[in-house]
């Protein structure tokens, strides 16, 4: 990985990191915990597919946690937007 990659993933692991200390949970600690295990496990990763697959893992983990770090639990206006597919019951 060269240095403009690594200073990408850096960039990302300090978003994600950043966005789960707001994330409003009991288990914020322990969601930092495993967030900085996986960036650590994956830091020994060289093969092309499977660091895409985990910059994309890590990508959507960040937009989930972006959702839910902006709410105030003292709020009673809550709103989250979804990405996906529609599911069956929804048109």
């Amino acid at each position: 990985m060269g240095a403009r990659s690594r200073a990408h993933v850096l960039h990302l692991y300090r978003q994600v990191l950043k966005a789960a200390q707001q994330f409003p949970s009991k288990k914020r600690a322990s969601i930092i915990v495993d967030i900085k295990a996986e960036f650590r496990e994956g830091a020994g990763v060289t093969e092309a597919a499977e660091v895409s697959r985990r910059l994309k893992l890590a990508q959507d983990g960040l937009a989930r946690l972006l959702s839910y770090s902006g709410l105030s639990r003292d709020s009673k206006e809550w709103s989250i937007a979804l990405s996906g597919p529609a599911t069956s019951g929804e048109q």
